[in-house]
C-alpha cells in the first residue's frame, strides 16, 4: 500500500509478527554464554565488595594514624 505508515521492523519483532528460527545449538550456545556472563558479573561484584571493604580497613587507620600524630 502506498503511503501507508508501517511499524518500524523491532517493534513488528517484539510483537510477534516476525520470527527468526534459532535452531537448538544456537540456543545452546546462547544459554551458556550467557551463564557465563552472569558468573563474570558476579565474581566482578564480589571483589568490589572486598575491595571496599579493604579500602575501608585502610582509609580507618590512616585517619587513626593522622589522629595520633596531630595529639602528639
Amino acid at each position: 500500500m502506498p503511503g501507508a505508515w508501517r511499524e518500524p521492523k523491532g517493534k513488528r519483532r517484539l510483537a510477534g509478527d516476525t520470527a527468526r528460527a534459532a535452531n537448538s545449538d544456537e540456543v545452546r550456545d546462547l544459554r551458556k554464554e550467557a551463564r557465563d556472563l552472569k558468573e563474570v558479573v558476579t565474581e566482578q561484584m564480589l571483589e568490589m565488595r572486598l575491595l571496599k571493604k579493604r579500602m575501608a580497613r585502610l582509609f580507618a587507620r590512616v585517619d587513626f594514624l593522622i589522629a595520633i600524630a596531630r595529639s602528639a
